[in-house]
This record gives structure tokens, sequence and C-alpha cells, in this order.
């Protein structure tokens, strides 16, 4: 489901930035720690999504984990 809403929102032309916070809160976190996951989840099952997902992934995970 947050994977799902994710894609959503960002194929509906949300800033993930915005996206996120608005996830972290329907799911009851309280941080985006445990949200960022979700940001590599979902971008290795929408490929089309990871240009989008690029920039926040840059910032959030080193290239040494294999997202580039």
């Amino acid at each position: 489901m947050a994977c799902h809403s994710l894609v959503k929102m960002i194929r509906e032309d949300m800033d993930i930035y915005a996206a996120l916070p608005l996830l972290a809160s329907c799911l009851g976190h309280k941080t985006l720690t445990v949200v960022e996951g979700y940001v590599r989840l979902t971008c290795s099952e929408y490929p089309d999504l990871l240009q989008q997902c690029l920039p926040l992934n840059n910032f959030i995970y080193n290239k040494e984990d294999g997202i580039e």
C-alpha cells in the first residue's frame, strides 16, 4: 500500500518531498527515517520512477548502495 500510494502521488506530479511526510503520517510513522525505505522499494519496483526519485535517492543513499 505504501509503495502504491507513493507511486500514485509521484505520477500525479506531487513533489516527493511533500509526498513522503504525507505517507509517513498515513502510516503512523513519527519520522521520515522509516519511510525512506519505501523510496528504495518503489524505485526498484517502478523503474520508470527511478529518474524522478534519483535526486532524493542520491541524498539519502550512498552510491555504494547500488542505486544510481
